[in-house]
């Protein structure tokens, strides 16, 4: 009897799905990313940010965001203020980017429960649904509170001094579940946007990276 070539066909269409979503995510590229509203740049309450460093954040075979960090300086550091902005790729619960970011604490080994179950509530009545495109920033003023923003648009604070250091140490923390992405952040392996307009140097995350200049306005931030 003639064997049913259906299995086979089946069998074929199931390799392609598994394939083309892996080559489709291969051929995305890091785009730079655009000035910081200036609704943010105010709340970080300097007169000046520059870009860092950027780099893509994805999981299994698919985009979710690329990150950026902008300093006052050349270099970032935990005791200076910085902005960390994420631009999704796709959409995202905003209980899911919770329950991330309560995986990473896991990760880093942080065990106040008390403490950060109180951080995650407050998290969740904070963080929206975002869609494809749409943009949240953090902004870090050591010592103080930590000021959240979706599309510029300000969406809440956690005023727990503490909870800065640990919540940017997700991404930032030498011990970070995403090593490559924190080496990107910080502008490791690469160039400065500084000395990239001077020189025949590698920006960071491979593309054309802009001088970027942000100022503030002579306002009062809150």
């Amino acid at each position: 009897m003639k064997r049913s070539a259906k299995p086979t066909l089946i069998a074929l269409l199931l390799c392609t799905a598994l394939v083309l979503p892996a080559v489709g995510a291969q051929a995305s590229t890091i785009q730079p990313p655009p000035p910081l509203p200036p609704t943010v740049v105010q709340a970080a309450g300097v007169t000046h940010l520059q870009l860092l460093g950027y780099g893509r954040f994805r999981k299994l075979l698919w985009d979710v965001f690329d990150a950026s960090l902008w300093v006052p300086g050349d270099r970032w550091s935990p005791n200076q203020t910085f902005v960390l902005e994420l631009r999704y790729a796709r959409d995202v619960k905003g209980a899911d980017i919770v329950d991330g970011t309560r995986d990473q604490w896991k990760h880093l080994g942080y065990d106040d429960q008390a403490r950060l179950t109180e951080w995650l509530a407050q998290l969740s009545a904070i963080f929206p649904d975002v869609k494809k495109g749409d943009q949240l920033a953090g902004v870090y003023l050591p010592g103080r509170e930590t000021r959240f923003f979706h599309n510029g648009e300000p969406i809440g604070e956690i005023k727990d001094p503490e909870f800065g250091r640990h919540f940017f140490a997700i991404w930032l923390d030498e011990k970070t579940s995403q090593p490559a992405l924190r080496a990107d952040l910080l502008g490791h392996g690469c160039a400065k946007p500084t000395t990239v307009a001077q020189a025949e140097v590698q920006p960071c995350g491979g593309a054309t990276m802009p001088t970027p200049s942000t100022h503030r306005p002579d306002s009062d931030p809150s």
